[in-house]
């Protein structure tokens, strides 16, 4: 079951430059396995026995050698590196990272008079 979250980045990734050309399939590995990288030491990289882990290996296979050709994946030794450094930062980002974000976005749009 996928989070709202999730499911706008999908589609976001769809109607992107970037992903224009790139299956359902694919787009909805790249964002199942970005979810899952955030929460290790390396989030920008895919080992290919974590691929194995989220789909069977014929799925993620075609799907990786798309992602590949659309430019966010890079292939590397033992798997790949993600090459997605917006949707990183977004998955990554906290509750309070998020808030601090759209404060801070506030406090310096047209809209704050500051003293």
């Amino acid at each position: 079951m996928y989070s709202k979250a999730l499911l706008a980045e999908m589609e976001a990734l769809r109607d992107g430059r970037r992903g224009a050309h790139v299956s359902a399939t694919a787009i909805e590995l790249h964002v199942r396995v970005v979810s899952r990288s955030v929460r290790t030491a390396r989030p920008d990289f895919v080992a290919d026995a974590g691929l194995d882990a989220i789909a069977p290996g014929s799925v993620t296979t075609v799907a990786a050698l798309e992602l590949w050709t659309a430019g966010l994946w890079q292939r590397v030794p033992g798997g790949y590196l993600i090459d997605d450094r917006e949707l990183i930062a977004h998955l990554s980002a906290g509750p309070v990272r998020s808030w601090a974000r759209r404060v801070w976005k506030y406090l310096n749009s047209e809209s704050v008079i500051p003293f």
